[in-house]
């Protein structure tokens, strides 16, 4: 009775789900990449992606998670993920943990807390943490490193959210970081 009640649970959700992503369509999610780092990042089309021009240097993208903004100039100050990728060219950041603290130290300015469990990058060994601000913000960091390159690349996805919104933010997050693909740049 139990295994038939779990089959019955675990059928409902599997065609719950399908019928949710078939009512989407085709166009329920876009895809972005970043030939330089070798990003490619498929987001569902109900968010806002900004991504420079082709033509011009890009680190990564900012993904803008407050509805009422359509400006991409200036996303720091909002509800935002960014995704940056780098060379690693020093030292600071050869590791995982080391380039986790220098994200939050140099770039965040505080040191990393836990964070929330489960975040990572797909398909990648992934460091994460947070660091909570005096204005309510909160930014939780997620890293992973493509060492087998000529010249290794560092990933930093950076959530930033406020109090309200972290909960929601949090899901927003994870299903951009399981949208990321790392790939040979070029």
């Amino acid at each position: 009775m139990r295994k038939n009640k779990a089959k019955l649970v675990v059928l409902a959700t599997v065609a719950a789900t399908l019928s949710i992503l078939l009512s989407q369509g085709p166009s329920a999610a876009k895809t972005y990449r970043n030939r330089e780092f070798g990003i490619v990042l498929t987001a569902p089309t109900s968010l806002q992606v900004c991504a420079h021009e082709e033509a011009s240097h890009q680190h990564g993208f900012n993904i803008l998670l407050d509805r009422n903004l359509s400006n991409c100039d200036d996303p720091l100050h909002h509800r935002v993920i960014s995704l940056f990728a780098f060379y690693n060219v020093t030292t600071d950041t050869a590791t995982l943990d080391e380039l986790l603290q220098w994200t939050c130290k140099e770039v965040l300015n505080a040191p990393c807390i836990r964070p929330p469990r489960g975040l990572r990058f797909r398909e990648h060994a992934s460091a994460a943490g947070e660091v909570r601000f005096s204005n309510g913000l909160v930014s939780i960091t997620v890293v992973t490193q493509n060492n087998t390159m000529p010249t290794p690349l560092n990933y930093v996805a950076t959530l930033t959210t406020d109090g309200a919104h972290t909960a929601q933010d949090l899901r927003v997050f994870s299903e951009v970081l399981r949208g990321i693909r790392i790939v040979p740049p070029h």
